[in-house]
């Protein structure tokens, strides 16, 4: 508070100050008492160095972590979706900071039910990791386990499979056969074979 008398309400460091005990409090499961601070500390950084700015944009992907975890789907998505508008104006559609905050919001939707726009956005985030990082990265056999995974809800069991059949087969080569990514792969990928009455190989 003194600092905020000092420097006012919407200097940056107020805003970090505001904003790291914001992310104490989320840490210690005190989210309903986070979510206030946090907010203060992304209106300050609008005021003082506009939506885009980094700091900014940060503060609402915290602000979007914190609402979804209390269940606030709906601003959350307006939060990932602040948050992922500005990081493509600063740093472009296929940045590692605006495929995570993208991959984030598919996330959220998936959680949510609304499957035709998570889906859209895992292929569109999977496409991006695979020009950029390769096919057999772990972040794109993530979000490739995340697709393969709603699509398989959505009763699209064929293409599900062969998403979780490259999965296993690219993290048994790099991980081993052994691995606990790998045993993950395999249940998701005998979860599908078992929709598809596939139980002798499930």
């Amino acid at each position: 508070q003194a600092q905020e008398a000092t420097l006012g309400a919407s200097h940056p460091r107020t805003a970090e100050t505001v904003a790291a005990a914001g992310a104490a409090l989320a840490e210690s499961g005190k989210l309903t008492a986070a979510e206030p601070l946090v907010k203060r500390a992304v209106r300050a950084w609008e005021a003082s160095l506009g939506t885009e700015h980094p700091d900014t944009m940060e503060a609402q992907c915290q602000l979007a972590a914190l609402l979804q975890g209390q269940g606030k789907t709906d601003e959350a998505e307006s939060a990932y979706r602040s948050a992922i508008l500005g990081s493509k104006a600063v740093f472009g559609e296929d940045h590692p900071t605006t495929v995570a905050r993208t991959c984030r919001l598919a996330e959220l939707l998936h959680g949510a039910g609304q499957q035709d726009e998570a889906e859209e956005l895992y292929r569109q985030v999977q496409n991006l990791q695979r020009s950029s990082l390769g096919r057999t990265h772990p972040d794109t056999l993530a979000v490739q386990t995340k697709l393969g995974t709603l699509l398989g809800e959505s009763g699209e069991l064929e293409e599900a499979e062969q998403l979780h059949r490259d999965v296993v087969a690219a993290r048994k080569r790099e991980l081993g056969v052994e691995h606990a990514d790998t045993m993950k792969s395999m249940v998701c990928l005998a979860q599908v074979l078992e929709k598809r009455r596939n139980f002798k190989e499930a």
